[in-house]
């Protein structure tokens, strides 16, 4: 670079080049080294100087890290059991990273008491916490797989089979200020592998018997009526054999 007469200083730009590529924001150090440095007076010689100027710069990415959610297994389950699934994200955390994933768990008469979370016991959850309302936290170097388990709540209540959705928060879920995600470009579900549901079957209903003293007349045709009563309504599809045997004590 040239400084002219009149000039006191010169700027020289360092241009950014954008790209697709999701990554932790990146430091560097630059170094302005001036070799050979010359200075010229038609009154004296000819001077020459190195002198070095250290600067720290730092480039914020503006990829937003993927997120996806899958089941582990398929088919469906009865309550009791437990629904296994991953949460993934696009690349690995560095220190100091934060993502917080917002999950939703609904379904047509699910309530919160039907079901409960937890981190699979003996997985390789590196850097993942729950935290209260279903987020999961990713924090830290290594962080990128959670493996969960939900398990479908056994009420103890005849009633009917039911669906669970579970899915990754919408793209506003994940920008939500309460949430910490720190990287660059934020947070956002994967397009397509963001959801997932589960038939959860009720255990078959309970059967009982009922049925009354009766008198009938020989050779008149009467009979003694005995009834069948489940502790439920059967679901469409479903069918109950009942196995049973007739004891005639005489009295």
């Amino acid at each position: 670079m040239q400084i002219r007469s009149g000039q006191s200083s010169h700027n020289t730009t360092l241009t950014i080049c954008a790209d697709t590529v999701d990554e932790p924001d990146e430091t560097f150090i630059i170094a302005w080294v001036l070799q050979g440095y010359s200075f010229f007076d038609s009154n004296a010689s000819n001077c020459a100087f190195n002198y070095q100027c250290l600067m720290t710069f730092t480039i914020t990415d503006d990829d937003p890290t993927e997120v996806s959610l899958a089941r582990v297994g398929s088919g469906a389950v009865t309550e009791g059991q437990k629904i296994e699934f991953t949460v993934m994200l696009g690349r690995e955390l560095a220190a100091g990273e934060i993502v917080d994933v917002p999950l939703s768990i609904s379904g047509t008469n699910v309530t919160a008491g039907d079901w409960s979370l937890a981190l699979k016991p003996g997985a390789v959850n590196t850097g993942v916490a729950r935290r209260i309302g279903g987020v999961v936290r990713f924090s830290g170097a290594g962080a990128r797989t959670a493996t969960l388990e939900l398990t479908a709540v056994d009420d103890g209540t005849a009633d009917h089979n039911e669906t669970f959705d579970i899915a990754l928060g919408a793209n506003t879920d994940f920008d939500d200020s309460s949430l910490g995600t720190n990287v660059g470009g934020g947070a956002d579900p994967h397009n397509t592998d963001k959801a997932f549901s589960v038939t959860v079957n009720e255990p078959p209903p309970s059967v009982s018997v009922h049925s009354s003293d009766a008198i009938g007349r020989e050779g008149g045709g009467d009979w003694a009526g005995v009834e069948l009563r489940l502790a439920r309504a059967l679901e469409s599809g479903e069918t109950l054999t009942v196995d049973y045997r007739i004891d005639i004590g005489l009295g």
